[in-house]
């Protein structure tokens, strides 16, 4: 079994790639509106064009994120045009989410661009081997929980 010294100079890369990821995460991004979105924006617009009407809480339970954390996020997509809400016809108490045509606009364009941007990468992935990819996906899944203990304390 490696030592954990031997496995923190392997891994020196880790930090930056954590780092890099929470940098692009602040960084706003130009989707084919006249304002730049933010990830975490324009993410939530993807999920909701991609899913269909969507509760606030489900909204939540899919970002890892409180139903008043999620609804916060929802209203400001609402303010600038990209989401609108509408009450449950099957149950009152609850909103449901859907896009705009603006926020399909902007679902198209961050789709396209992911497609564009992360073409090379997701082409390494995709030659890689079955057991290899089953590796990479467990590896992601562990760092996940591992990210968890973090954040829950």
């Amino acid at each position: 079994m490696r030592s954990f010294h031997e496995m923190e100079q392997e891994l020196a890369a880790l930090p930056k790639v954590l780092d890099k990821y929470a940098r692009i995460s602040r960084m706003p991004f130009d989707f084919g509106l006249d304002k730049p979105l933010y990830p975490t924006e324009v993410h939530m617009v993807s999920e909701v064009a991609a899913r269909g009407p969507v509760s606030v809480t489900e909204l939540g339970r899919r970002f890892g994120v409180t139903k008043g954390a999620a609804s916060q996020m929802v209203g400001k997509l609402v303010q600038k045009g990209l989401l609108s809400k509408r009450q449950d016809p099957e149950k009152g108490s609850r909103w449901l989410v859907e896009p705009t045509e603006k926020g399909r606009y902007v679902h198209n364009h961050h789709t396209a661009f992911h497609r564009e941007h992360d073409k090379e990468f997701m082409e390494y992935l995709g030659r890689l081997s079955e057991a290899e990819f089953t590796t990479v996906v467990s590896l992601f899944n562990r760092m996940e929980r591992w990210l968890d203990s973090y954040l829950d304390g």
